[in-house]
């Protein structure tokens, strides 16, 4: 099971933010969770046929992944944050 965070940031500077899921049964995965942007240099931007993926999502892992964490959010953008679950040992999945 996935947890999924969206964070809009609609402002031109990056914002640090922490982090916290309580109540989790099993934790978050050490390894396995992602953080997805898209983003771009300016709030007017978007994709034309001259320049097809000028606004393209990136992934990458999430280095500390955990229940409380510290995150920063890129200018101008939309961040998902897809925390993978630890399996609880009293589930029936």
């Amino acid at each position: 099971m996935t947890i999924c965070l969206q964070v809009v940031n609609f402002g031109g500077k990056a914002v640090d933010l922490n982090v916290s899921v309580v109540g989790l049964v099993g934790g978050i995965k050490k390894s396995g969770s992602k953080k997805t942007v898209l983003t771009s240099s300016g709030p007017l931007d978007e994709n034309s046929f001259q320049q097809p993926e000028k606004v393209v999502p990136v992934s990458s892992p999430i280095a500390n992944a955990r229940q409380q964490m510290g995150v920063s959010v890129s200018p101008y953008s939309l961040t998902s944050f897809d925390l993978l679950l630890e399996p609880s040992k009293h589930s029936s999945m």
